[in-house]
């Protein structure tokens, strides 16, 4: 049962205080990452965005809502927010996307104004804030704000794509980047111009001190540019040495006082010296969290906000990052994919805590092993063969034989030749074939022969969250938008 708004924000009161009382270590070798918010009320919590206001309080964007800390207390000020990035212009205005409006917050007041236009998807726009101006990028559009209004003024030459986030360059100009992997800028004219497309969704941009401009993308790591936009670096899970991320999925960056550039991952954080090759650091607690937030803070410290693992905390003269833990005895289980098999048991795909069957015989809930700590995604209960087949976050395919109680793994043969993991975010089966939703189209896998029949269907490559067929044999796919394939007899 979920507790009360009024529960949550008495536990939540306790928390960031509490940091305070932390013995801090002196080793500047140190780069252990603590916890800092697994309170029973807070302990699924996921913390998607992080932000500093003019006065330095921490404002938290949360699945509990949206929370304000000022040195000495956190005061609740929203329910649920979409899942999407906070910002401010600094000093005393914050924005945040509600679900049918802006949100522009007065921190000296904590009271929200509303900024409104009938055409922006509230819950998807991307936001970007300086002194007395809005930007809000929707669809392929870029709106101002005006008053409590918002107009449309720049418009990208491509009207299926959307825009994902928004910046300012090194010389003033606003830049714009796409789920397709487009780089606009938008010069002092309003002329747009087309700068680099890069491999992979983009999902943030991050401008350094030093004038680089980062970006992170859902799928292909992140791109380093300088100034004139050519590429000084690529970074991502398969580059070697000092160029090597943990996970290819990158949604967020920041910079700490000594020039350290850290980088959110799906998979934790990596840390760039000053000569922007990746370290290997001890994280502590933090571990493999999937990061969603960072924010250096302006004491020089380092705030993490993660998906369904709480606050994570450091001091920046030796990266301490500090839990207040949760009782041994609770376990968070994010469940992904649920599927019933002919029995009428229940088997319960969860992210990283393995897979579940619950008997319908006793009711009883039993780990399945073998099933590790893979990251599931998806499921399909094949009647046939009496199996599971499973998809999973960047790992292989994988099929749980009921009756052996063993399992076989399948990997994924790229367009040239090499053999490496894959994200699954559905299953579904049609004419004895197994379509796979993934990061990069639909793929198509043949049970009889165990092989990856093409790869992948033509007309979208772009990330898939959900495959259905319909009574005319059509497959539709639910990802950048909604789209629809005629299946051919040869595929």
């Amino acid at each position: 049962m979920a507790l009360s708004e009024t529960i949550h924000h008495k536990f939540l009161k306790l928390l960031l205080p509490i940091l305070c009382l932390i013995p801090w270590p002196l080793s500047a070798a140190s780069f252990r990452f603590i916890r800092a918010n697994r309170l029973e009320s807070f302990s699924n919590s996921s913390v998607v965005s992080i932000y500093q206001d003019g006065l330095g309080a921490i404002w938290l964007n949360s699945t509990y809502g949206l929370y304000r800390y000022n040195g000495t207390s956190l005061d609740f000020l929203q329910r649920p927010m979409p899942k999407r990035p906070l910002c401010g212009n600094g000093n005393e205005l914050v924005y945040i996307c509600s679900y049918d409006a802006i949100l522009c917050y007065d921190i000296r007041t904590n009271r929200p104004r509303r900024l409104c236009s009938p055409e922006i998807d509230y819950p998807n726009c991307a936001l970007y804030a300086e002194e007395e101006q809005l930007w809000v990028g929707s669809g392929n559009r870029i709106y101002k704000r005006s008053g409590d209004s918002l107009r449309m003024r720049h418009e990208l030459p491509h009207p299926h794509t959307y825009i994902t986030a928004l910046c300012r360059s090194q010389a003033g100009t606003l830049l714009a980047a796409t789920s397709e992997g487009g780089l606009y800028e938008i010069d002092g004219d309003g002329k747009i111009h087309s700068r680099m497309a890069v491999a992979g969704n983009i999902c943030t941009l991050y401008p350094d001190s030093r004038g680089d401009l980062w970006i992170g993308t859902m799928d292909r790591g992140c791109w380093r540019l300088g100034c004139d936009y050519k590429v000084a670096g690529h970074y991502h899970r398969e580059a070697s040495g000092g160029m090597q991320l943990k996970n290819n999925l990158v949604r967020t960056f920041c910079e700490d006082q000594k020039g350290n550039l850290w980088i959110g991952t799906m998979s934790g954080v990596d840390r760039l010296g000053t000569d922007r090759l990746c370290r290997t650091d001890e994280l502590g607690a933090l571990g493999e969290s999937s990061v969603w937030s960072l924010r250096a803070d302006n004491q020089g410290g380092i705030w993490v906000g993660t998906f369904y693992d709480g606050i994570y905390y450091c001091n920046s003269d030796n990266y301490p990052f500090n839990p207040i833990l949760l009782p041994a005895e609770r376990k968070v289980k994010l469940i992904n994919a649920m599927v019933e098999d002919k029995r009428g048991d229940l088997w319960i795909l969860t992210d990283k805590f393995g897979m579940f069957r619950q008997s319908a015989h006793d009711g009883q809930i039993r780990y399945v092993a073998g099933s590790g700590s893979h990251k599931f995604k998806s499921a399909w209960y094949d009647a046939d063969e009496d199996a599971i087949w499973t998809g999973s976050y960047m790992g292989t395919l994988r099929k749980y034989d009921i009756a052996a109680q063993s399992w076989s793994d399948y990997t994924f043969c790229s367009e040239d030749g090499t053999n490496g993991p894959e994200t699954v975010n559905d299953i579904k089966c049609h004419d004895g074939r197994l379509y796979l939703g993934t990061t990069h189209g639909v793929l198509v896998f043949d049970k009889r022969s165990a092989q990856i029949v093409c790869s992948p269907i033509k007309g979208y490559n772009g990330i898939v969250f959900s495959l259905a067929f319909d009574a005319l044999d059509r497959l539709w796919i639910g990802g950048i938008g909604v789209l629809s394939s005629t299946l051919k007899p040869d595929i």
